[in-house]
């Protein structure tokens, strides 16, 4: 099943699916880099990230039966054959591996995914464990495969660095859960940091962008692409911020009654 059919199964189209980590915004890779993209990173960046922004253009849609033919013929060229439903390495090994829900919410979504898999003889696990028992073991790294849900700050670059920045991927009980070590996504990550005016930051925002998807460092599922608010109609909201996103959508309210 494809991110399409899942956010529409199980979201009722609340939610949509997404590919990079700024969808919509002036941060997006698109396409080819810019200049401005290839001056942040240098010779660390591979010529596919730099010719091609979505490492996975070239492949079917997800979920499409293109694509798991695509993938059935990428397992088998990596030497795991399918036998009896499974797919097993030259020692008889099944491929499988554990996934580690932070929440109850997101079994459903595994669930998709797992089924998936199993379409092409890979096993899954859902590991079920209480919150507090899923946050440790996701510290400690005692996981294949956890679900995260990330929310880019309006200035990036202090979270990437936790969660992305080589220099936290070996550090015990850090968030950098992939262990993601990459002198591409660094270099990004640094220039987000040191961004001094919105130019600087886009150019840094599409290079983080580029470089980080094409580590495949994670596998992106859906996002919530709206803000929903409810109101009451004694309450308004400043004129100035009409054509605007403010800074909160719930705390910029007022009673308009004397």
């Amino acid at each position: 099943v494809g991110t399409d059919e899942m956010t529409e199964l199980l979201f009722g189209d609340a939610h949509e699916p997404f590919g990079s980590v700024f969808p919509g915004t002036p941060l997006e890779a698109v396409g080819a880099a810019s200049p401005a993209e290839r001056a942040v990173l240098g010779e660390a960046a591979s010529a596919e990230a730099l010719a091609e922004a979505d490492p996975l253009a070239a492949y079917p849609a997800p979920g499409s039966r293109e694509a798991l033919r695509t993938a059935s013929g990428l397992l088998e060229s990596a030497g795991y054959r399918l036998v009896d439903g499974e797919r097993r390495n030259d020692g008889g090994v099944p491929l499988s591996f554990v996934t580690l829900a932070a929440g109850r919410s997101d079994e459903r979504v595994l669930l998709y995914y797992a089924r998936a898999l199993e379409r092409i003889g890979v096993g899954v696990e859902i590991a079920r464990t209480d919150p507090a028992s899923a946050a440790r073991r996701m510290l400690d790294k005692d996981f294949d495969l956890a679900t995260l849900s990330w929310s880019p700050a309006r200035l990036p670059g202090t979270a990437e660095r936790l969660l992305w920045h080589s220099a936290l991927a070996d550090a015990p009980g850090s968030y950098a859960l992939s262990g993601l070590a990459s002198p591409a996504v660094d270099r990004a990550v640094e220039a987000l940091e040191s961004a001094r005016d919105l130019d600087a930051l886009a150019a840094a925002g599409r290079a983080f962008d580029r470089a980080f998807r094409h580590e495949v460092a994670f596998l992106p599922l859906y996002r919530a692409h709206l803000v929903w608010t409810a109101w009451w109609d004694r309450f308004g909201r400043p004129e100035a911020e009409a054509a605007g996103l403010p800074p909160s959508t719930i705390d910029r309210w007022w009673a308009n009654d004397t």
